[in-house]
C-alpha cells in the first residue's frame, strides 16, 4: 500500500485529474471537451483522493478556500445530481 501512496504524491496525472475537475466545478464553460465526455469516472477519482487519510500534498493546493468557495457558488438545482 506504501507505494501506491507514493504514486499519489508524484504522479501529475492525478493532479491533472483533480484540476480539471476543479476547474470544471469553478467555471464549467472553460472544462475541456475531453473531460466533460469522461465526467463520472474523474468525480469517483477525485472524491478517492479527498477520502485518503494521507492527502498528497498538492491536493489542497488545487483544492484550497477560494476553490472550493467559487464551487459552492457555483452550485444551482438544475446542476446537481443524485447519481453519486
Amino acid at each position: 500500500m506504501e507505494g501506491r501512496t507514493e504514486i499519489l504524491k508524484t504522479s501529475t496525472w492525478y493532479k491533472f485529474i483533480a484540476e480539471e475537475m476543479s476547474v470544471s466545478l469553478v467555471m464549467p464553460c472553460t472544462a475541456s471537451n475531453t473531460f466533460v465526455n469522461h465526467h463520472n469516472p474523474v468525480v469517483y477519482v477525485t472524491i478517492a483522493l479527498l477520502r485518503l487519510k494521507n492527502k498528497p500534498e498538492w491536493l489542497s493546493t488545487v483544492f484550497d478556500e477560494s476553490c472550493i468557495s467559487s464551487m459552492i457558488q457555483n452550485l444551482t438545482l438544475t446542476n446537481i445530481s443524485r447519481r453519486l
